[in-house]
């Protein structure tokens, strides 16, 4: 990986990192764990080492990730729908971004992953935030 793209990588991670998840507590209710795992399978995309394989590393963590959005949505009350599924919608969008990253790596298309990155975590911190009163 070119100098270029492993800073537009570094930056693309590092964003992810600024994702502001608090924990849940012990003892709620099952939404809270499923907000703790989503939490912890966000938390390890900063182990991702920035070399060659980045990319594919990145895409198996995201569906962890995707995995992990979706059982919080299953378990959510209809008073997080909006915010579960803004999760979804943005973790969606970003494996189609790194997709098309991994298809054809250019600077073009690991520069559109940072704006995808920062919507998955406004989307997780909306709905971290939601989910405060309950956990």
């Amino acid at each position: 990986m070119n100098r270029t793209r492993r800073a537009l990588a570094s930056s693309v991670l590092l964003g992810s990192m600024t994702l502001g998840l608090s924990a849940c507590g012990q003892g709620s209710p099952a939404v809270c764990a499923d907000m703790d795992q989503l939490r912890r399978s966000v938390a390890s995309l900063k182990d991702i080492q920035l070399d060659q394989g980045a990319l594919s590393e990145l895409s198996s963590r995201l569906k962890t990730i995707q995995t992990d959005a979706r059982q919080l949505q299953a378990d959510a009350s209809k008073e997080f729908a909006d915010e579960t599924a803004a999760v979804t919608k943005a973790g969606d969008a970003l494996g189609v971004g790194i997709d098309q990253a991994m298809a054809n790596p250019s600077i073009a298309t690991l520069s559109a992953l940072k704006p995808q990155v920062t919507a998955l975590g406004t989307a997780l911190g909306n709905l971290s935030d939601a989910l405060s009163s309950t956990c």
